[in-house]
Parts: C-alpha cells; sequence; structure tokens
C-alpha cells in the first residue's frame, strides 16, 4: 500500500512530494486497503493528485481553485484539509465566486455590473462575517444562490420589457413580483440597489403565507417512533436519527453536525449537548445512541486516519465532512420516515405540553421560535406567565 500511496505522489525527480507526506501516511495506515486501492486506481480525484504532485508549485487552495470545479476537486481538497496538508476553509462560501463568474459568462455586462457588487459586498460579505459564529454554512450559500438568481431573474425582466432599474416603478415591480413568491428573494437586492442610487426605493410586502404544510397525525408519529427504537431491521443510524427528530423536533441540520463529543454520560443518564441547552435522553434512544457513538458508520475509510477528522455521529463520505443534507434527507425517507413532517408534529405536541421559556431552554431555541411553536399549538400559556411573574416578583 505504502508503496502504491508514494507512486501517486512521486515528482520527476523521484522523490516524494513533501507537503504530502502526511497523505502517505494516512492512506498507507487506513483500515481498508482494498478500498483505498480502488481509490487510487480508478477514482478521478486520485487521478487529480498526481497532477498536483507532478506539479512544481506548492499545493495551495489556490492551486486548487485552477482545476476544474466538480466532485472529484472538491473530494481532493478536503481530503488534504482533514490530513493537515491545507489550512480549513469555508468552501460553502468561497465557491460563490467561481460559481457567480460561470453563471454570468453568457450574460449581458450590464448584469455583472449590477449584480458582482451586490454578491460580493454585501451577500458574501455578511455570510462570511457570521460564519464565524455558525456551524452550518450549507443555508447561507443556497441563500446567497437564491438571492443572486432572483436578481438576475428581475434584470431578465427588465430587459424583456424594455425597461432599466433606474426606471423601474412601483406598478411594475408589483406585477413581477405577483408572478412568482419566490420573487421576494429579491428585496435585499433592491434594497441595496435603492440605497446606491440606482433605482427608486419601493415598498415590498410580505410575500402571500403558503398553504400549511401536512402534519404527521399524532398516532403515525408514535407509531414511527416505536418502530425506530424496536425494529433492529432498521440500520442503527436510521433509528437514532429518526427517534431524535419524531421525539424532540430537532432539525436535520442540526443532527447530521452532531459529534460523539456532545454526547454526555451513559446509556442509563444521558445528555445530548444543543448549544446551551442539555437535553435529557431517554433511555431506550440512549442505548442506541450510545452503540452509535461507539461505531459510527464510516462512508470513507480515508478518513479513519486523517489528522483533522472530526467525530461526526455521521461521517459523510467527504473528508472532514458529516452526511450531507440530500443523503441525510434520503436515508430517512428511504425507511418512512419524512424529516419535516416528524419535526412539526413533535414541535407541536412539545409545545401544547412545554410553556416556550421552557421549550426554548429544552430544545436551545430562540424565545420568538417557541412561541411561534406555541401559537400552532394553539395553547394559551397566560395562566402560566402570570404565575412566573408572580413567583419573580415574590422573590421566587
Amino acid at each position: 500500500m505504502r508503496h502504491r500511496v508514494r507512486d501517486r505522489i512521486t515528482r520527476s525527480d523521484g522523490t516524494p512530494h513533501p507537503q504530502l507526506t502526511p497523505l502517505l501516511d494516512a492512506l498507507s495506515e487506513t483500515a481498508e486497503p482494498v478500498s483505498t486501492l480502488h481509490w487510487l486506481a480508478d477514482s478521478t480525484s486520485a487521478q487529480l493528485l498526481i497532477r498536483l504532485a507532478a506539479d512544481r508549485r506548492p499545493i495551495s487552495h489556490d492551486l486548487l481553485d485552477e482545476l476544474q470545479p466538480g466532485h472529484a476537486e472538491r473530494y481532493l481538497r478536503h481530503l488534504l484539509i482533514a490530513a493537515g496538508i491545507l489550512p480549513p476553509r469555508n468552501d460553502d462560501l468561497e465557491r460563490i465566486p467561481a460559481w457567480l463568474d460561470s453563471l454570468l459568462a453568457d450574460r449581458p455586462p450590464h448584469h455583472g455590473r449590477i449584480v458582482r457588487p451586490f454578491t460580493t459586498w454585501v451577500l458574501l460579505r455578511r455570510a462570511r462575517r457570521q460564519a464565524d459564529d455558525r456551524l452550518h454554512t450549507t443555508p447561507a450559500a443556497q441563500r446567497i444562490r437564491r438571492r443572486v438568481r432572483q436578481a438576475l431573474h428581475l434584470l431578465d425582466w427588465l430587459d424583456a420589457h424594455h425597461l432599466e432599474l433606474a426606471t423601474l416603478d412601483q406598478d411594475r415591480l408589483d406585477t413581477w413580483l405577483s408572478t412568482n413568491r419566490s420573487h421576494y428573494e429579491a428585496k435585499q437586492f433592491l434594497h441595496w440597489a435603492a440605497q446606491r442610487g440606482l433605482t427608486d426605493p419601493f415598498t415590498i410586502a410580505t410575500p402571500p403565507t403558503a398553504m400549511a404544510a401536512p402534519v404527521l397525525a399524532e398516532e403515525d408519529r408514535w407509531h414511527q417512533l416505536r418502530r425506530c427504537l424496536t425494529d433492529t431491521a432498521l440500520p442503527l443510524e436510521v433509528r437514532v436519527a429518526g427517534a431524535l427528530v419524531l421525539l424532540y423536533g430537532i432539525p436535520g441540520e442540526r443532527l447530521r453536525h452532531l459529534t460523539t463529543d456532545q454526547i454526555h454520560g451513559t446509556s442509563d443518564t444521558m445528555f445530548l449537548q444543543l448549544g446551551n441547552a442539555r437535553l435529557w435522553i431517554a433511555p431506550r434512544l440512549a442505548e442506541l445512541l450510545h452503540q452509535l457513538a461507539k461505531a459510527p458508520r464510516q462512508r470513507s475509510q480515508l478518513s479513519r486516519r486523517l489528522a483533522n477528522q472530526i467525530p461526526w455521529l455521521f461521517p459523510g463520505a467527504l473528508p472532514g465532512h458529516p452526511l450531507s443534507r440530500k443523503a441525510f434527507n434520503d436515508q430517512l425517507v428511504r425507511h418512512g420516515i419524512q424529516a419535516r413532517l416528524a419535526r412539526t408534529a413533535a414541535l407541536i405536541a412539545l409545545a401544547a405540553e412545554l410553556p416556550p421559556p421552557v421549550l426554548a431552554k429544552l430544545l436551545d431555541l430562540h424565545i420568538h421560535t417557541a412561541l411561534k411553536w406555541a401559537h400552532h399549538a394553539q395553547r394559551d400559556w397566560s395562566a402560566y406567565l402570570t404565575a412566573r411573574i408572580t413567583d419573580l416578583d415574590g422573590g421566587g
């Protein structure tokens, strides 16, 4: 194995690329050499590794940015980050500029002159500032892409109607907004354009409320929860993820980013750390969580020996990353669990039993979020709040 790996990272002078020595050690000591040999022989990312090793320039993110964007380039980048060869990089956000270049390539020049500074100095700047305080940046990157697309959609519409942004008026804007609810994503763009004097200020109302999403019946929720806790035919990670969302309403984005370091105690008395909250785990679920924490399913054998490996509870195929959002949701759906419906049903049930301040503290929710779920549950907690105020006034 070591000979094969060394052969792939050897330069024209017969010596291994010095930056790739940590990768040589990690791959040579993998617990699953057969899968690693297949990766070295057949994968596109391994071929890109050979190209990097042959390049006389130092390996850096800038050098990888010169490669064709795609799965192979992304996999290799994160493999090198996990091996400690490259510094960590917020790839969800840092891939936006290249995506924007590709998106604008075939568009009129005036689209780029307007949308590029909006993306760079408003959307990306804010997202990068917030990324330091947030673990999950994928939703932020997706939100940027949606808002850029809607800004371009508006510019396309203006071009088709022989209009300019400077001549857009409220009536025409209302006409465009009314054709698609997603057009309201352009609100931030229009606010920025008005601040820059590119157009007049507009009044943009809140978009029409969508129809209420279907809710999982309480009987069905308990049936699915019982199945997660007792059906040994289900994969262990499906049982754990399904039970956590069905019982506590933990969102999928937060679930898939759980690490084993967040689990405290034993299967008899277990707590799950969710931000500032320590969530008590029911004993039967705690036993399943304990089993999964001891041996999470590894989708990438290359990840096991890497220096910067994070102890994900749900490891993904991409080195150093948890299971992707799509793979996580697809896995639950394949076994009959709709995560969004399950979460909604669980939170409505909890909100019907717990006052908003208690629910917020229990699940590390913002108080406004807890109040929203209490409204959905249609439970009046005024008596509880009056009692709490009385206790506080009395020093209790």
